[in-house]
C-alpha cells in the first residue's frame, strides 16, 4: 500500500510553497524528444520538488516509456499531478524538459521531497499536461506491445552506458562500461545515435545504437538512419570504413559526437591524408570546418597531394554550385552537420608568373638611350630623339670647290641622318647632300 503519512505530507506541500532555494539546477540543453516551457516571475501553480532517492526515471506517460532519469538532488517543477500520483512538469538535472515523473512506487517512501519555492524566474511551467507519441521521441521502433523490449545481440565487445541523452549524444551520468552480449531494446532514440535498453530488471539506461546488431531472438529491428552514400569518385559513411574503397578516417578527439567512425573512401588511393592539427606540409590542403561546433572545427584539413590532379572544396552552408559535392553527416552531431558538403574537381594549377622585365638597356654610348638628364658619355655625342649619336659620324659630301672633305663614318643612324638633315645643325657646310662634313 501507499504510505500515506509521506503521500500527505507531500500533497501538503504541493499546495503551499516555501522559501527561494535554485541549488541542484544544471545548465539547459535540448532533450530528444519535443518538450517546450515558459519561465514566468513567478509561475503560479507550479511547486518545486526535490529527488530524494538515489535516481527516477523520466518518463514519456504513466507507466509509459522511459526518457532519462533525474538524481537525486535534482529539481522537479510540478504543473499537474493526477490522483495515482503521476506528476506533468519540468525536470531540471540533465533532463531539462516536459516529463512525467511518479511521486512513490507502492508502498515505498516518496521519490521527492519539498523543497523551497525558487525565486522568480527559476521555475519552469510545462502547461498542459499530456503523453508523448512514439514518434515524438524514437526513431520509429517504439513498440508499445513490448514493454520490455526486444532482445537484440550486443556487437561490440564493451559499452558505455547513461542516464540521459539529448540532441547532443548522451549526457550525465555514466553508469559504467558493460560487457553484456544481449540487451532488451526499447527503442531507438529519435536521430539514431543512442539506444534506451534493459540491462536487467528496472534497469533502463542509454547505449550508442552502433553497438547493437540488427536481430535477436525477437526478430529483425530497424538500424539507424543510414548516412553511406557515394558522389563520383568519393563515398562516405559515419559508421565506419565502405568495403572495397580506400578509406581515410575523419576523427577529431575534442568532439563528443562519435566523431571516431566517420571516413572519407576513394576508388583507388589518391594520396587522401587527414589531419585534425593543420595542414600537412607538402601537400594541398582544404579545411573543413563547422563554425557553429565548438568542438575545435577550426584546424582540421583533408589533404591531397601537390601532385593530385583533384582539387577539394568545402562548403557549411550547401552543395557548391557546378560541382560534385558529397554531403558528410554526422547525425549524432546537432552542431549543423546537415548542410556541410566536399566537393571535388579537376586541379587546374595556376598559370605560370610572367618573366621579370628585361634590364633596361646602357646608356650614354653611341646609338645608346641617353642617361637620365640627357646626358652622354662625351662631348662628342649629343641626345638627340632620347638617343646618344655623333654628330661628326655621317657627312657625305660632294661638288666642294677648292676643299678636301673627308667622310667621318659610314655607319650613320637614322637619328644622325635626321640631325645632320636639319640646316640649322649643318653650320658652315655647303653642298653636303646630308650629314656633317669635315674638311
Amino acid at each position: 500500500m501507499m504510505n500515506w503519512k509521506f503521500f500527505g505530507t507531500i500533497a501538503a506541500v504541493l499546495l503551499g510553497g516555501c522559501s527561494e532555494d535554485v541549488s541542484g539546477e544544471a545548465g539547459e540543453s535540448l532533450p530528444f524528444w519535443p518538450s517546450t516551457s515558459t519561465a514566468a516571475q513567478p509561475i503560479e501553480g507550479v511547486t518545486r520538488m526535490r529527488v530524494s532517492v538515489d535516481d527516477v526515471l523520466v518518463r514519456s506517460g504513466p507507466q509509459s516509456f522511459a526518457l532519462g532519469r533525474l538524481y537525486r538532488g535534482e529539481a522537479f517543477d510540478v504543473s499537474y499531478r493526477d490522483s495515482n500520483g503521476w506528476m506533468w512538469g519540468y525536470a531540471w538535472g540533465h533532463v531539462n524538459g516536459c516529463a512525467w515523473v511518479q511521486l512513490a512506487v507502492g508502498s515505498n517512501a516518496p521519490n521527492f521531497d519539498a523543497a523551497p519555492a525558487p525565486p522568480a524566474g527559476h521555475a519552469r511551467s510545462c502547461g498542459t499536461h499530456r503523453q508523448f507519441a512514439a514518434g515524438d521521441f524514437s526513431a520509429g521502433d517504439a513498440d508499445v506491445n513490448a514493454i520490455d523490449g526486444q532482445t537484440l545481440n550486443v556487437t561490440c565487445a564493451s559499452f558505455e552506458t547513461w542516464g540521459n541523452w539529448n540532441h547532443s549524444g548522451p549526457q550525465h551520468r555514466s553508469h559504467g562500461s558493460r560487457s553484456d552480449q544481449s540487451v532488451r531494446l526499447r527503442y531507438t532514440v529519435r536521430g539514431g545515435g543512442g539506444a534506451m535498453v534493459r540491462l536487467g530488471p528496472g534497469e533502463w539506461l542509454f547505449m550508442r545504437r552502433e553497438c547493437l546488431g540488427t536481430s535477436g531472438v525477437s526478430g529483425t529491428m530497424p538500424r539507424p538512419p543510414a548516412c553511406e552514400h557515394r558522389v563520383g569518385l568519393f563515398a562516405w559513411n559515419c559508421a565506419g570504413p565502405i568495403a572495397g574503397l580506400n578509406c581515410v578516417r575523419l576523427h577529431e578527439d575534442s568532439d563528443p559526437h562519435t566523431w571516431d567512425d566517420n571516413y572519407v573512401c576513394t576508388a583507388g588511393d589518391i594520396g587522401l591524408r587527414w589531419s585534425n592539427a593543420g595542414p600537412v606540409a607538402g601537400m594541398r590542403c582544404t579545411q573543413l570546418r563547422e563554425d557553429a561546433d565548438p568542438h575545435t572545427w577550426n584546424d582540421n584539413y583533408l589533404c591531397v597531394p601537390e601532385s593530385s590532379t583533384i582539387e577539394l572544396f568545402w562548403s557549411m552552408a550547401g552543395p557548391i554550385a557546378g560541382r560534385a559535392c558529397l554531403r558528410l553527416y554526422e547525425p549524432s552531431d546537432p552542431h549543423t552537420w546537415g548542410d556541410n558538403y566536399l566537393c571535388f574537381g579537376t586541379w587546374a594549377p595556376p598559370p605560370p608568373s610572367p618573366p621579370p622585365p628585361p634590364p633596361p638597356s646602357p646608356c650614354g654610348g653611341h646609338t645608346q638611350r641617353c642617361c637620365d638628364g640627357g646626358r652622354c658619355d662625351n662631348g662628342d655625342l649629343i641626345c638627340h630623339g632620347g638617343q646618344c649619336i655623333n654628330h661628326r659620324c655621317c657627312a657625305r659630301c660632294s661638288g666642294l670647290d677648292r676643299a678636301h672633305h673627308v667622310m667621318v663614318s659610314s655607319d650613320c643612324t637614322e637619328h644622325a641622318r635626321n640631325w645632320c638633315a636639319d640646316r640649322s645643325n649643318r653650320g658652315r657646310l655647303i653642298g653636303a647632300d646630308w650629314g656633317y662634313c669635315e674638311p
